[in-house]
Parts: structure tokens; C-alpha cells; sequence
């Protein structure tokens, strides 16, 4: 997961440098490289290689594990603000945890962005309180053990949350950033709070004095992709309007749009409800795919009961150089199926559809038809 907090340009795919006052690699420890000598500790945690460097951290350890970042006013941001972080958690537990946050329990001061709830949601908030009734913004959390790209914006008046560059929610908020002389804590809620740990890999956290842009925001994600893999999947439904008993084909297309070979592609894909495979296979595996290039495959279903149905995500995992995984998921498309003894009705019903429709004038001649035909048949009763 990668994160990113703005509170307030560079080429497309260079990371933003104007207003950055700390900035955290995590390839060799934890010192800043933004200039400004806000260098962290790292305390229990362990850097190793991953995502071409990264902070450690378990949840479970018996001792503490987080990087502190002593206090600095180059860190005090009371107006606007930006916090980036790429974040991949090993684990969720049923506690609330931190990831990056400046402030204090005790006091309640300070911002923070952490999961508030175990790990379905992923909270920031702006000027302490750190409760439910505290001004925050909030996005649904990833799965576990997939890195993501989180940001969040706050220009004065609006917080904004992103996620891999595309904006997911935005909250009104005006007011100021609640400041302190407390540190940095990377990988907990709070110093002087042991507990709430993070679970798994953290990296490239960049903090800066002002509020990025939406395009700002994009290139920054576009640089966190240069040096790995990444692989959209496509899937498509040849015909999705089908009799009962008739078959389709299901297209499975996916391509490697990042600078780095993908390695041990698998994609697998579920059966939609109603239907079964009658050609082909529905997981596929590559050893290697490269920078740009695509692939498909295609399989067979054939429908067995009437009805609308959504087809599943198609699931892709695959590894970079070093081993490090990441996962992907498809589009999701619809079938529907109409039962096989009303095709001739439905013909009929769209034949009926097609005749153009009487006019008034026709409609009283046909009255007047109706009419004089009854009392024809009258008369000749009579007779």
C-alpha cells in the first residue's frame, strides 16, 4: 500500500521536490534526504529489500518496532500539508494501528493515518481528537500482503483521499493542522503509546509543507512504478445475451504496463453462477511477461439456467525480480440468459413491437365496425 497525504511540478513519473521537509527511503536506515536533516531512528525494526527497500515491522513482536523522527519545526504544519507513504501490511488484527502520525495520545493532539478499526478502513486525521467525532478522512483499506497507493490532500478547505493516483474521496474541512513539539512516529499511533503496532513493510515516506496537486499527486504514483511490474487485467464476454443451453466465450486480456518483467504470472478466474466450462480453461500460467507486452486466452461457458448474472473477478498474481508479490484483479461483467422455451415468444412480443401503432381515426373505425357488425348479427337472429 502507498500513501500519500496532502495538505494544501514535476516531469511526468519524477517525484515532486518543491515543499518536501522529510523523506525516508528505508534502503540503508532511516536517515531524510529531503535536506533537512530530519532523520529518524529506527527502533526493532529491520530493513530489507523489498519494493527496493523497505522498513520491517511485526505486529507481534514481544519488543517495539517503529522509527521515531524527533521534533523539528520544519515539521510543525499548521495550514497545509502533504504525507506520502508506501505501505504493505502483512497482516490485519482487531486493533487500531498507526502508519505515520505526529501527536500525542494523552493530549490528543497532533495528525495521524493509521486503520482505526483493524484494517478495513484507512483513516487520517488532521487535528487530534482521533475518535468518531473528530474531523477525518477515511477509504476503504486493501488486502494484505499488496502494495497500494494511499494520498491524501488538504489544501486549507478540503481533505482529499487518493488511492494509486485517483481520487476516492474528499471531505470539506476547514481549519488548521494541530501542531506540537511531539516526534514523528513511523509504524505506531504514537511514541509514548506501546502498542497499535503496524504489521508488515513500510517505504518511501515523504512529508511535505504544502498541498499537492491532482496531477502532482499522479506523477508522484507514476514514479512509484518505475523499477517493478505492474499488470492490468481486461476481461470481456463475447456475447452476453444468451438462450439457455447456448455457450459464449469469455476473453481474459492482461498486460504488463510496468518497467520491469513480471514473473510467475497466474491468473485464475471464476465460473459466473448458471454456467460451466465446455472449452478451455479458466487459469492460465506465465513464467515471464515484459514491459508492454499483453496476452490473452479464452475460454468456452455454456448456460444452464435463465437469469442475470455477474461474472466474478479474474485474480492475477505475479512476482518482481526479487520475489516480491503483487496481485491484481479484472472488470466484471454481465450474462444474461433467457430461458430457451420463450425464444418464439419473445419474437412474437418483438414482431408486435415493430407493427406501427393505429392512429385515432382507426382506432373509431374499428369501434364503429365492432358496433355495426352487432346489430347485423341482431337483425339476422331475428330473421
Amino acid at each position: 500500500m502507498i500513501v500519500t497525504v496532502a495538505l494544501s511540478g514535476a516531469a511526468s513519473g519524477e517525484i515532486t521536490r518543491e515543499g518536501l521537509v522529510a523523506e525516508y527511503h528505508f534502503d540503508i536506515d532511516a536517515s531524510d534526504s529531503s535536506g533537512f536533516k530530519n532523520d529518524g531512528v529506527i527502533r526493532g525494526g529491520r530493513i530489507d529489500d523489498a519494493y527496493g527497500g523497505s522498513l520491517s515491522l511485526n505486529h507481534f513482536s514481544e519488543h517495539d518496532e517503529y522509527v521515531n523522527v524527533s521534533h523539528s519545526e520544519s515539521l510543525n504544519l499548521s495550514r497545509t500539508m502533504t504525507l506520502e507513504v508506501i505501505v504493505n501490511w502483512g497482516s490485519t488484527t482487531d486493533e487500531k494501528f498507526g502508519i505515520v502520525g505526529k501527536g500525542d495520545y494523552s493530549s490528543q493532539s497532533g495528525w495521524a493515518l493509521g486503520m482505526p478499526d483493524g484494517g478495513t478502513k484507512l483513516r487520517f486525521y488532521p487535528s487530534g481528537g482521533f475518535d468518531e467525532i473528530s474531523p477525518f478522512i477515511e477509504a476503504p483499506s486493501d488486502i494484505p500482503n499488496r502494495w497500494v497507493h494511499y494520498s491524501v490532500t488538504y489544501d486549507g478547505f478540503e481533505l482529499k483521499m487518493y488511492i494509486d493516483g485517483a481520487i476516492a474521496k474528499s471531505v470539506e474541512y476547514i481549519g488548521k493542522i494541530s501542531t506540537n513539539d511531539q516526534p514523528i512516529t513511523i509504524g505506531k499511533w504514537y511514541d509514548n503509546y506501546n502498542a497499535n503496532r503496524f504489521d508488515g513493510d513500510i517505504t518511501e515516506v515523504r512529508i511535505y509543507n504544502r498541498s499537492l496537486s491532482d496531477i502532482e499527486i499522479q506523477n508522484n504514483h507514476e514514479s512509484f512504478l518505475a523499477n517493478h511490474p505492474r499488470i492490468t487485467v481486461t476481461k470481456t464476454i463475447e456475447s452476453s445475451y444468451i438462450a439457455e443451453g447456448n455457450q459464449t466465450n469469455v476473453k481474459i486480456n492482461f498486460v504488463n504496463i510496468g518497467s520491469t518483467d513480471a514473473k510467475n504470472v497466474r491468473i485464475t478466474d471464476k465460473i459466473p453462477d448458471g454456467c460451466y466450462i465446455v472449452n478451455g480453461t479458466a487459469t492460465k500460467i506465465y513464467p515471464n511477461l515484459s514491459p508492454s507486452t499483453s496476452e490473452e486466452f479464452q475460454y468456452s461457458i455454456k448456460a444452464t439456467t435463465s437469469g442475470k448474472f455477474r461474472t466474478p473477478i479474474a485474480e492475477i498474481t505475479y512476482q518482481d525480480i526479487k520475489g516480491n508479490q503483487y496481485f491484481a484483479n479484472s472488470n466484471t461483467q454481465i450474462i444474461s440468459v433467457f430461458a430457451k422455451q420463450n425464444e418464439e415468444d419473445a419474437e412474437l412480443q418483438q414482431s408486435s413491437k415493430d407493427l406501427p401503432k393505429a392512429t385515432g381515426f382507426e382506432n373509431i373505425l374499428s369501434i364503429i365496425g365492432l358496433i355495426v357488425g352487432t346489430i347485423l348479427r341482431k337483425k339476422s337472429t331475428k330473421i
